[in-house]
């Protein structure tokens, strides 16, 4: 059960992060400062935490299966395809966002500069 427990810890690690930096995000966008230089490299350190997640959560399903001998059943299986999925979504999508908002942020500083 301690094992089960520390897993579940090391795998929440990345998502606090990310929800951290999200909370970020969102208070720079609330404030009034939605063109803020911070928000790309924020959007981008979340898409690196959704990576690290898929990649952490898979690797240590995969330790535990040979650890407990537990087969792949369905129910086992299932969680690492969704969490997968939905990481990799997170993953891509705050990339493309970050280096959209990148674009946008150095249209607005061309806009200022040239008014």
């Amino acid at each position: 059960m301690n094992i089960s427990l520390a897993v579940l810890y090391i795998c929440a690690i990345p998502y606090v992060a990310a929800l951290v930096d999200l909370k970020k995000v969102c208070k720079l966008i609330a404030t009034g400062h939605p063109f803020s230089v911070k928000i790309p490299k924020c959007l981008k350190r979340i898409s690196i935490y959704a990576a690290s997640e898929v990649v952490l959560f898979n690797l240590i399903t995969v330790v535990l299966f040979f650890a407990y001998d537990v087969y792949l059943y369905a129910v086992t299986i299932l969680p690492c395809i969704i969490i997968s999925i939905v990481g990799v979504s997170i993953a891509l999508l705050s990339f493309v966002f970050s280096k959209l908002y990148e674009q946008v942020v150095e249209m607005k500083e061309e806009l200022d500069n040239t008014i």
